[in-house]
């Protein structure tokens, strides 16, 4: 995956918390992207652009759907998670993030579990790993 190009899939997990708890992820997307720094001057800005230059930092953002069971404390944002987003059996992304938006929890019928969605951010290393190489 090149940067900035979006990668989705299916399977993964999420724990956070101290004993932690376990999300079955369903659905997920993440991008990466490059940081950068606002150079703007007020000289330039009256033109109605900003200037920016790379930072030399990579940032990384998504969203995931997954399962947890009924009855336990759902994160908030804020919580920091350590997620393993799966693209392919043998090929993963992993690393911690932060929850910026917590979406709708609704319970599954007939089961004991319940859907959440939320959105993160990247902290620290997150790293690709192939299996098959």
């Amino acid at each position: 995956m090149a940067l900035n190009d979006p990668v989705s899939g299916l399977e993964g997990k999420a724990h956070y918390g101290a004993t932690p708890t376990e999300i079955d992820i369903t659905k997920w997307d993440f991008e990466r992207s490059t940081g950068t720094i606002d150079t703007t001057r007020s000289s330039n800005a009256s033109a109605g652009y900003r200037s920016k230059i790379p930072n030399g930092f990579i940032e990384g953002s998504g969203n995931i759907e997954g399962l947890v069971l009924q009855g336990v404390d759902l994160p908030a944002m804020g919580t920091v998670l350590t997620i393993k987003l799966s693209s392919t059996p043998t090929r993963f992304w992993s690393g911690p993030a932060i929850i910026t938006r917590v979406g709708e929890s609704l319970d599954v019928p007939g089961e004991n579990a319940q859907v959440i969605t939320f959105d993160f951010v990247t902290t620290g290393l997150w790293e690709l790993t192939d299996t098959t190489t």
